[in-house]
């Protein structure tokens, strides 16, 4: 019906035929979908009223939302860059591809909805056109623009600056030093949110992938567990330099709170850039996410089996990103 959908849905399906290659990944997604939506099912359905009131709203704007802007964005990219730019610059092919892109995926959506167990069907209905308009007018008014240039420049410079081992590791220093200066004036608790603060601002900085650059590291050669060692090695440096002075200080509660967190960063760090390297960026970002939220999960209804589950999810990315690597000529 339409040229453009025709071709994302080759994409699509090919993404898909890739993810799932082999019967070891099919038998994974057959199993372990089932037994997240029955995991998902026996939450949502214990939650008290308000709560699942408000999450039911969340749900189906943020879904919508999401919807929005990869449709917006896609069609973008069709009338800029992509080889059916004639078609996507029509008006009347341009509407008819949002349409029969975000209205069958909301349906499915909502189809998900029901057979995950979220309750109150007409509050996440009633949010979804407004997650439309939010996404549409999200993509609409954040295209970069020449004055953000300054911005960018600024990013590549902190890039240049963060992203070895030896400039974060002194800089862990001086925030632990800083933290133990205060540790007078402070109590424990006191502590332990300045460390946590900490540990969230570094993880802000240092924890981010870039999908560009884990591809480019696969196709000179880089193997999946270097290329995940070269990401995780500054917040790694940053998280050992802050906390070793806390130790020896005998700061253990603000020292384990923020090993703790940076070791869930660096967890969710390895599922980004393994992800990233098997897969395009947009459907890297929807596979990590599900496959995170499936850990998520896992932590509510069996706290003990987290670790398990996302160690399982890590091996199985681990081994499809190690036969993903090539040499240039």
């Amino acid at each position: 019906m339409n040229v453009i959908l025709d071709h994302d849905r080759l994409i699509a399906v090919n993404a898909a035929r890739n993810a799932l290659a082999g019967w070891g990944d099919r038998l994974t997604f057959g199993l372990g979908l089932p037994v997240l939506l029955l995991g998902a099912h026996a939450w949502l359905t214990s939650l008290p009223e308000r709560p699942a009131l408000y999450l039911s709203a969340a749900a189906g704007f943020v879904a919508a939302f999401g919807l929005a802007r990869l449709g917006a964005g896609r069609l973008t990219y069709h009338q800029t860059e992509g080889a059916l730019a004639a078609p996507a610059l029509s008006r009347r092919a341009a509407a008819q591809y949002l349409l029969l892109l975000i209205g069958p995926a909301l349906a499915m959506l909502a189809m998900i909805f029901l057979l995950a167990g979220l309750r109150y069907p007409a509050c996440w209905l009633a949010t979804m056109p407004a997650g439309i308009a939010a996404g549409f007018a999200w993509h609409r008014f954040s295209r970069p623009s020449r004055r953000f240039a300054p911005a960018e420049a600024l990013a590549r410079r902190r890039a240049l600056l963060f992203d070895r081992p030896v400039p974060t590791a002194i800089a862990g220093i001086a925030a632990a030093a800083m933290l133990l200066a205060l540790g007078s004036l402070l109590r424990e608790a006191g502590m332990t949110a300045l460390a946590l603060a900490t540990s969230l601002a570094a993880s802000a900085v240092l924890g981010g992938a870039d999908a560009a650059k884990v591809r480019f590291m696969a196709q000179a050669g880089y193997r999946a567990t270097r290329t995940v060692a070269l990401h995780a090695s500054s917040l790694s440096a940053f998280t050992l330099a802050f906390c070793l002075p806390l130790l020896l200080a005998r700061q253990f509660v603000p020292a384990a709170t923020a090993a703790g967190l940076a070791a869930l960063v660096l967890a969710v760090l390895a599922v980004r850039v393994l992800a990233y390297r098997i897969h395009a960026r947009r459907t890297a970002d929807w596979i990590a996410t599900l496959l995170l939220a499936a850990v998520a999960l896992a932590a509510i209804l069996v706290p003990f089996a987290a670790p398990l589950v996302l160690l399982l999810i890590l091996g199985w990315l681990f081994r499809r990103a190690g036969r993903v690597t090539w040499l240039i000529a």
